[in-house]
């Protein structure tokens, strides 16, 4: 599959299955606008492709703020005057790693619900607009394998409070 004249945003470009996405995305063809909170990551990604022939832009942004992710698609349209695709795979569970339930605060609670749901809403309100007004657009939306680890370290022992008690020995 080749993506010769179709321009891709890629948000949390700067590492891991961003990073791999726009790395294939570049040796596709496809012009690229690499987006992630860690800018000099970020922009040493874009430097990579552009030294292979690639077209990259790179920028800082950050998913949960509004303000920042319209930035990052006028920055777009400025310097690609369109919007084909958008990979949505900025997130985590931040620099702390996966806390038991009973370790997270309220407040990290909602900076990763910020992150990890709200950046994705606020990537699709954004672009969609300019996908419709083309008539054409495809959003693809990642998650790791994190959240298995989330579901080892919270659901599995919540489970365990809702079984059974073992009855006690028969004294006879």
């Amino acid at each position: 599959m080749t993506f010769e004249g179709r321009m891709a945003i890629v948000t949390g470009a700067e590492q891991g299955i961003g990073r791999a996405v726009a790395l294939d995305f570049a040796e596709r063809g496809a012009a690229l606008l690499l987006a992630d909170i860690q800018s000099a990551k970020v922009e040493s990604v874009a430097a990579e492709i552009r030294g292979s022939g690639g077209k990259a832009t790179a920028t800082a942004v950050d998913v949960s703020d509004a303000g920042s992710v319209g930035e990052m698609v006028a920055l777009t349209i400025s310097e690609f005057g369109t919007i084909d695709i958008l990979v949505n795979d900025a997130g985590g569970s931040g620099t702390e790693g996966i806390l038991d339930i009973e370790d997270v605060s309220e407040d990290r609670w909602d900076a990763q619900v910020d992150l990890n749901l709200k950046g994705t809403f606020l990537c699709c309100k954004a672009v969609i607009p300019h996908m419709r007004s083309r008539g054409y657009g495809r959003i693809v939306n990642i998650s790791s394998s994190t959240a298995r680890g989330i579901l080892d370290r919270w659901a599995r022992p919540a489970s365990a409070c809702h079984t059974r008690p073992q009855r006690p020995a028969s004294s006879d």
